[in-house]
């Protein structure tokens, strides 16, 4: 998978960029270079991991674990800017955090359906997959995104603490996107500032990256995920993502060994990814997933048609109508019969197991 991170972000336009952003944007660049060297060292060592279409849950958990790098390729995976060690710093202060520029797309002060309790949630921008159904096209890429300190979305953060704390379960940030983990310092400083403040955290993500140079930073401050598999039929997921499975199966196999709880997300379009064969798939696959608390069931809708308009680019899936409600039932009685807990609050569907 293509991680060229710093020729996505494209020449200093003013057009895109006001005067005063660009050093801001260099900063960002600067902060990713690090990530990136890193990542070019590390794809060059790992192998690629196969998908396993006839068994998706054999595949996921025998995803091999990239070859050892050398001293010098760890050492740059692990630190960004000014050498700080992301992979193992567990900061007790707000000023013990680095601070990082990032480049986010939108901010929602108050959420409830991105992880427990209220959320924070933080869009990002940049993504490597190109999903069929994307309801955020907009957020493809990462020069178009609003630069932000991390030290300055620490401050939002902080004004709505009091309301993230209220209620049963402890609320906290969720970094969503694009994909977060390809901002892998930023995601990284922004969860640890609301550890420090003792706030819970998740990302919403597709699980893109590398072990080393992106996982690696991140994971230690994560404490749920919101992971969503696209489907674990490999040529599925190629033909929703435009990529290849092999990251996504390595992702889930990295929770499942440090022990993150995660809801496990899948939109089922009619046609496409809710036929037997992806019950039967999913089944599989769920199967011996042990952090995974729940698959939370997506009805496919055309919410985003209206952004790939306003992109120019033509909706793959113009036509593809919303399933019905006894088409989403079946779906669901499928899993529940095959052992998986489901979760679908669409369409007033109690389906919780």
């Amino acid at each position: 998978m293509s991680l060229s991170l710093i020729s996505q972000l494209g020449p200093l336009s003013p057009s895109l960029l006001r005067p005063a952003a660009v050093p801001l944007l260099h900063a960002l660049q600067r902060g990713l270079a690090s990530s990136c060297a890193a990542t070019a060292a590390e794809a060059a060592s790992a192998q690629p991991a196969e998908a396993d279409t006839a068994g998706p849950s054999s595949a996921a958990a025998a995803a091999p674990e990239p070859p050892p790098l050398t001293e010098r390729q760890r050492r740059l995976s692990r630190q960004g800017r000014g050498g700080f060690d992301f992979a193992t710093a567990q900061p007790q202060r707000p000023e013990d955090v680095p601070d990082v520029v990032g480049s986010v797309h939108s901010i929602e002060s108050f959420s409830a359906v991105d992880g427990p309790g209220v959320r924070f949630l933080v869009f990002l921008q940049g993504c490597g997959l190109r999903c069929v159904f994307c309801s955020n096209p907009d957020t493809w890429h990462m020069a178009r995104g609003k630069l932000t300190s991390s030290k300055e979305l620490a401050k939002k953060l902080e004004r709505v603490k009091p309301y993230l704390t209220q209620g049963d379960h402890k609320g906290g940030i969720t970094l969503s996107g694009g994909e977060p983990l390809l901002q892998p310092e930023f995601t990284a400083a922004v969860l640890m500032e609301a550890h420090t403040r003792g706030l819970t955290t998740c990302i919403d993500t597709t699980g893109q990256g590398l072990k080393h140079s992106h996982w690696d930073k991140v994971l230690p401050h994560l404490d749920y995920a919101l992971f969503c598999i696209k489907s674990p039929i490999s040529e599925k997921y190629e033909w929703i993502t435009k990529r290849q499975i092999g990251p996504a199966l390595g992702f889930v196999g990295e929770l499942e060994r440090r022990g993150i709880p995660y809801w496990l997300r899948y939109v089922m379009m009619p046609g496409k990814t809710d036929q037997p064969e992806d019950v039967e798939a999913l089944v599989r696959f769920c199967a011996d997933k042990r952090s995974m608390q729940a698959l939370e069931l997506l009805p496919y809708h055309t919410l985003g048609v209206e952004k790939w308009q306003a992109e120019g680019k033509e909706y793959p899936l113009a036509g593809m109508p919303t399933p019905s409600q006894d088409e989403v039932q079946r779906f669901v009685e499928g899993l529940k019969a095959g052992g998986v807990p489901v979760l679908c609050n669409k369409m007033h569907l109690k389906t919780e197991a």
